[in-house]
């Protein structure tokens, strides 16, 4: 099975910003409570991420040719709806509010809710369109935007499995889209390693010149990053086969078979960690 995402105004949704800040819409019991969504309007931008096309016009004739389109960011507005039993209270939670949007201006905060039938999602965001709030005396309606740099969505919960050498693993992407491993190390020894994604015929190679590890060490690969760190923190960027085998490869949705073969030198010890989670546009 697979499970959807949706943009679901009634369900709790939770911002969190770098410095540790909470807000939390639909929630009244929480201590963090920052208001209500109601209405359709009142959370937009988690349908879809906007799309980055690529069309040429052709010369004296109609029409275009097109090339690759993509996504681009994803816009969000939130329409928080508050109100307290004083003057006071009512300012409390709209400071609350503009504490978390002002600690995501320079590092990314996350925003967290559950659609109804599927599994608690996230998206990393940044404070983009100002604060604005209405409403006079208890009542006041907010309003912000926010942007997250990265389209996907991505399930908050995170898997894990590991794998000898040379053998196959299987990982199910369950949500919608491709999905980037959150990390994949390669636990030694061995001579060239080179992970493979069986399954989309991708193959990421350490063998240019061939990458040894001796037993106890290993490199993590990042895929969204691209980088690859040994446990020294040194890199082995310059170990990876360019331009042949140097797929930064991700997890289709459904399941993946995936491997890590060496070379030579490896033992039962020498295996594959994969964590992901699952991902949605």
């Amino acid at each position: 099975m697979s499970f959807p995402t949706a943009q679901q105004f009634s369900a709790v949704h939770t911002l969190v910003g770098p410095s540790g800040y909470r807000a939390v819409f639909n929630d009244p019991l929480d201590v963090d409570y920052a208001g209500a969504l109601i209405g359709e309007d009142a959370v937009t931008g988690l349908d879809s991420a906007d799309i980055r096309s690529s069309l040429y016009d052709l010369v004296q004739a109609d029409g275009a040719v097109a090339g690759p389109f993509f996504s681009g960011t994803r816009p969000i507005t939130m329409q928080p709806t508050y109100h307290g039993a004083t003057i006071v209270d009512r300012n409390r939670i709209e400071s609350r509010i503009r504490k978390v949007l002002n600690s995501c201006l320079t590092a990314d905060g996350t925003l967290t809710w559950n659609p109804a039938g599927s599994v608690s999602q996230f998206v990393s965001v940044r404070f983009h369109q100002p604060f604005r709030s209405k409403g006079v005396g208890m009542h006041k309606t907010g309003m912000f935007g926010l942007v997250a740099p990265n389209p996907l969505i991505l399930s908050t919960a995170g898997q894990t499995a590991s794998q000898e050498a040379n053998t196959d693993l299987t990982v199910t992407n369950e949500g919608e889209v491709y999905s980037p491993p959150v990390l994949l190390r390669i636990n030694g020894p061995g001579t060239a390693p080179s992970l493979l994604n069986v399954t989309t015929g991708r193959t990421l190679a350490f063998t240019s010149p061939s990458l040894v590890l001796a037993a106890g060490q290993y490199v993590d690969v990042n895929v969204l990053n691209g980088t690859a760190v040994r446990n020294d923190g040194t890199s082995v960027y310059d170990n990876i086969n360019f331009p042949s085998q140097a797929d930064w490869w991700t997890l289709a949705p459904g399941a993946n078979v995936v491997r890590l073969n060496w070379g030579s030198g490896s033992t039962s010890d020498s295996d594959l960690r994969v964590d992901w989670r699952y991902a949605w546009k």
